[in-house]
């Protein structure tokens, strides 16, 4: 090759040739000047920006006359055309192969083209030739600051060309050839993490991985005491890779003996997935929607699968990998993110460069920037197809550079984060795994202990399932753990389950890393604190699920912080969200958080967090009631109550749409009360909603919440709230038509003197109305009159003097004295009717119904029964229409209107079947048969009541 005939070296000191001869630059204003002009070659050249450049800021002031000096000395040394007059200033025009700078930056960028392209031979020499043009520090004998900063940026640029030239050596496997220029390096560099982790890698890949070790500690030691910095990511994940002998670090194999042309291996179709598991049960709908999404044509397939901690999405997710051979002949492979386990989470590079590897490229031939393994990757998929399982992920962005970018491949994404934006940017479709059903729980013990163990004990069996709470790995474990038994006792295996404390023991017996706590530790772990918080204080509330209002209660934040915080439990799948803003711990979550509150949040912060929750809901439940009922007074004394409640409702519907949506949680914050206290807010709540659960038939929910407000008022020795849930149970034991065991409960009660003067007045109205009912007409006139007496004169609550007037009256119609029954039934009328109570005024429209049906007063009676029947029916009181429409049926019979009196006899027996109570029962069949008419002398075993509140 002719060499140029002039040559110009600027890396090191400046050098001129002519013909190969060398041209002395002696002065040193003229090397500034010709260094200033090459580093700009064929480029204009301001006067100012030269003058700045050879001067500085202390130039001559007319400085273009010196500059003619230097410009005419150059042009005398390298002829007169080398230095073109422009109109602002000059221009040196020059071949850019005549100037080193100018052959060095060429070669650079051909070689990284070609390492790109996987020609690392080709790469090799024309970076060594790139290197091989620097003789010492660029510019090293050229006096100028300006030009200084020049020589500065060009030891950058050879810093960053010798790390891309170690990177294509270490990927051709010239390990061992490295180690001596690297160390000489680092030496002068011993901040330049990047040639340090070459120095890693290649004393690691020449099996000298003490050596590796200890330089990895040596540049840790220089970033701490110049910098007083860690490490940066790439270089930690480096040295945790060599700890652990990560395949990914691994010396290429015979990659010295490959040519330049042998860019990658013939890609191989076949898997590399983990072994499916073992005895899967259930997840029927789950596997086929999955199957068609990933055989989505025309486009490329991406599905999550989300769900809690051990609900088996990894199980699968690799389950159906293996089955999909066909739809991806050219391959199934798998990678673990490690997002939500003890192992570090690998690197996108590391994960793009194992998959490549899988695919078939050789370790030597793979890029090390992470955009050109995206590339890689890519394009090694086009035209394939190939299904590509990303286990464990955390993020969308951990998981986005493995979407194929054409269809025909597909990407089946694990996480316990719903990655939302995989969904909003990349179209990704989800699918969300819950608990077993109890069928499937039961199916997989017996799977893995054998159906003939299972058989023999099915009450044990499903017993243990539901202590497992229906989790694929907690079933997994407590099923290994009696599957090493010879005669597995599934019932003496449950007695190690103690109560409340079932996530602890939900562990391998023989390796307690398998464990459900380890599974929720690391889900946890990850959650912002706000979160965390809210998860610990969500396991004290003891209902089956809340809404965001509620939760913000318990926290003591504002709602829209309650509500993100919800929704990043959510995210995480640590809470299940469910429709009308409510959410649900899962009941293994719940015992972890209060295992996870009682380590970290004071007793006290949680009592307090838990009391204002219970104070809300009586706070909610009193004003529901106030709409619904406006006639209800408590009979036990209130305390102070917080101020702070749900939104009061407006309409009867609004009330009665709270009291249903949050009847089981009410119910069971009345049990916890009962049992763990404040005692008094289990019989309070119980008074609030008594009438709502009576009045609706809830029967086994009144119950249980009398009982258990019965045993709080006992348990705190207060009269008043023992005789008040007395009541309570009375009047639902009439709702049930057990009237013996309302009657017992009446008089252990007021035989005893339990009752005070507050609760006294109500029990004696349930004790005549159960007298009534009983055909005890005396005794019931005897507690009328009794109540009578007391409101006579004075100011009583409505409800007495309702239930004074006519209980008398209805003790006077059925003793057959309709004359004297009728002023006392309508005198009740008018006072419910003015106290604007409506439980009250239905009861009295239907007692005066009857008592003019029985007059004979029929149309004047079947407008008062068609009244309570239309009342009844808004307030949702069974009881009531069912009695209503059967007599109302009866009168408009007698009208001869037929039709209509056949329809409200078939809404008398629809309601009747509906309460399973056999005295409403009684009552209407008794009413529609045409018994009904002249019932004197008692009201025998349910002739009508009176359904006093």
């Amino acid at each position: 090759m002719m060499r140029a005939p002039l040559e110009f070296g600027l890396l090191g000191p400046l050098e001129a040739y002519r013909e190969g001869e060398p041209v002395p630059v002696s002065a040193p204003k003229l090397r500034v000047v010709l260094a200033t002009l090459l580093l700009r070659a064929n480029q204009d050249v301001s006067l100012r920006e030269l003058a700045d450049t050879v001067w500085g800021s202390e130039g001559p002031a007319r400085p273009r006359a010196a500059l003619r000096v230097f410009l005419m000395r150059v042009r005398q040394l390298f002829g007169a055309d080398f230095i073109r007059t422009r109109p602002d200033g000059y221009r040196l025009e020059i071949a850019d192969e005549a100037v080193d700078l100018h052959r060095f930056h060429s070669l650079v960028d051909q070689g990284r083209s070609l390492s790109a392209e996987g020609e690392l031979a080709r790469a090799e020499a024309l970076l060594d030739a790139a290197m091989g043009l620097w003789r010492a520090e660029p510019l090293a004998d050229v006096p100028s600051e300006a030009l200084q900063l020049e020589a500065t940026r060009l030891q950058e640029l050879r810093l960053r060309t010798e790390h891309l030239r170690f990177e294509v050596k270490l990927r051709r496997g010239l390990h061992h050839d490295v180690i001596g220029p690297l160390r000489e390096l680092t030496a002068e560099n011993p901040l330049r993490e990047d040639l340090w982790a070459h120095l890693l890698l290649a004393l690691y890949r020449a099996h000298r991985q003490a050596e590796a070790l200890a330089a990895y500690q040596e540049i840790r030691r220089n970033l701490a005491s110049e910098l007083d910095v860690l490490p940066g990511r790439a270089l930690r994940e480096l040295h945790q890779s060599i700890l652990v002998g990560d395949p990914a670090v691994a010396p290429p194999h015979a990659s010295s003996a490959k040519t330049a042309a042998s860019v990658s291996e013939p890609p191989r179709a076949g898997s590399q997935l983990p072994p499916a598991i073992r005895n899967f049960v259930g997840r029927r709908a789950e596997t086929e929607r999955i199957v068609a999404l990933l055989r989505s044509e025309g486009e490329v397939p991406v599905v999550t699968v989300s769900g809690p901690p051990g609900v088996g999405k990894t199980a699968l997710a690799v389950r159906l990998a293996h089955r999909m051979r066909t739809a991806f002949p050219d391959g199934r492979f798998y990678v673990d993110l490690h997002t939500h386990s003890m192992a570090r989470p690998p690197s996108t590079p590391m994960v793009l460069a194992r998959l490549l590897r899988a695919l078939g490229h050789s370790a030597e031939h793979l890029p090390m920037d992470q955009d050109e393994l995206v590339a890689a990757y890519r394009t090694a998929l086009r035209g394939k197809r190939v299904l590509i399982t990303a286990d464990n992920a955390a993020s969308a962005s951990q998981v986005r550079p493995l979407i194929p970018s054409e269809p025909g491949c597909a990407l089946l994404v694990t996480s316990r984060n719903e990655l939302t934006a995989l969904t909003v940017r990349d179209g990704a479709r989800g699918v969300r795994l819950d608990m077993l059903t109890e069928q499937e729980s039961v199916s997989l013990l017996g799977a893995i202990l054998g159906e003939d163990v299972t058989a023999r004990q099915p009450e044990a069996t499903a017993r243990l399932a539901g202590l497992c709470g229906h989790l694929p790995l907690a079933l997994r474990i407590a099923a290994s753990n009696l599957a090493g038994s010879h005669r597995p006792d599934i019932g003496a295996y449950i007695q190690r389950f103690p109560e409340g404390r079932r996530v602890q023991a939900l562990a391998m017996d023989d390796d307690q890393h398998i464990a459900v706590s380890r599974a929720f530790d690391l889900s946890y772990v990850a959650l912002p604190s706000e979160a965390s918080a809210l998860f610990r204080l969500l396991a004290l509330f003891p209902g089956a699920d809340i809404t965001g209002e509620a939760t913000a209660v318990l926290a003591d934040i504002a709602p829209p912080e309650a509500a993100k915080a919800l929704e990043q439990l959510a995210a995480a799948n640590l809470v299940q969200r469910l429709p009308g803003d409510r959410y649900q711990l899962h009941d293994l979550l719940s015992e972890y958080a209060a295992e996870r509150a009682r380590t970290e949040d004071a007793d006290g912060y949680r009592a307090e967090a838990r009391d204002r929750l219970f104070d809300w809901y009586l706070r909610g439940a009193k004003g529901a009631a106030a709409v619904l009922y406006p006639e209800f007074v408590a009979a036990t004394r209130s305390e102070a109550e917080s101020a702070v409640g749900p939104a009061a409702p407006q309409e009867r519907s609004q009330a009665l749409h709270w009291l249903e949506t949050e009847r089981a949680n009410l119910v069971a914050v009345i049990e916890f009360c009962a049992e763990q206290g404040p005692g008094p807010m289990a019989w309070r709540l119980t008074e609030a909603m008594g009438w709502y659960l009576g009045i609706s038939g809830h029967h086994s929910e009144y119950v249980a919440a009398a009982r258990a407000g019965l045993r709080a008022a006992r348990s705190a020795g207060d009269p008043a709230a023992e005789s008040a849930m007395v009541g309570c149970l009375v009047w639902e034991y009439r709702n049930l038509g057990d009237l013996d065991t309302a009657l017992r409960c009446l008089t252990e009660v007021l035989e005893s003197g339990g009752p005070d003067s507050s609760t006294r007045p109500l029990l004696t109205v349930w004790h005549g109305s159960v007298r009534l009912e009983l055909g005890h007409l005396e005794r019931a006139r005897a507690c009328f009159a009794e109540i009578a007496d007391l409101v006579s004169g004075q100011t009583a609550p409505s409800f007495l003097s309702v239930a004074a007037s006519l209980g008398l009256g209805a003790v006077d119609f059925w003793s057959g004295r309709c004359e004297q029954a009728l002023p006392r039934m309508e005198e009740a009328l008018a006072a419910a009717s003015r106290a604007g109570a409506p439980v009250e005024r239905v009861e009295c429209l239907m007692v005066l119904g009857r008592c003019l049906l029985e007059m004979g007063e029929t149309e004047r009676a079947a407008g008062l029964l068609r009244t309570a029947a239309e009342e009844s029916s808004a307030l949702h009181n069974g009881y009531h229409q069912a009695d209503c429409f059967a007599h109302l049926a009866m009168a408009l019979a007698e009208l001869g209107d037929l039709d209509a009196a056949s329809e409200a006899a078939h809404r008398a027996r629809l309601r009747s079947r509906e309460l399973h109570n056999r005295c409403i029962t009684a009552t209407v069949w008794q009413a529609l048969g045409g018994g009904g008419r002249r019932q004197g002398g008692g009201g025998g075993g349910g002739g009508g009541s009176p359904y006093y509140p």
